[in-house]
């Protein structure tokens, strides 16, 4: 994984997302490793509103308007997981976790 891409994610997500998780969210992990792809898992206590699915779809897009490649692009998975925070599923970068 190429270092400067997982940094230029990590302060894009941090610009896109602020302001912009739903309450009902825990974490948020993504994968770079099949670049420019940029997966994403979603993870929340309950099922989103489509409202809360926008944003964060919204949120993804920004990210991948800030990488040069202009075939970036997103793919975004929800997930619910009532269950402890560190056995939920997850990619490798980890960008949000709150154990609510």
């Amino acid at each position: 994984m190429n270092r400067t891409y997982e940094n230029l994610l990590k302060s894009s997500a941090q610009r896109a997302l602020i302001y912009n998780i739903p309450p009902d969210v825990r974490q948020i992990s993504v994968d770079i490793s099949q670049a420019p792809l940029i997966r994403a898992v979603v993870c929340s206590n309950k099922p989103l509103s489509e409202d809360d699915i926008e944003s964060i779809y919204s949120a993804f897009g920004e990210i991948c308007g800030d990488f040069p490649d202009p075939h970036t692009d997103s793919e975004v998975s929800f997930i619910v997981d009532q269950g402890d925070i560190m056995s939920v599923y997850k990619l490798p970068i980890v960008i949000f976790s709150h154990s609510r």
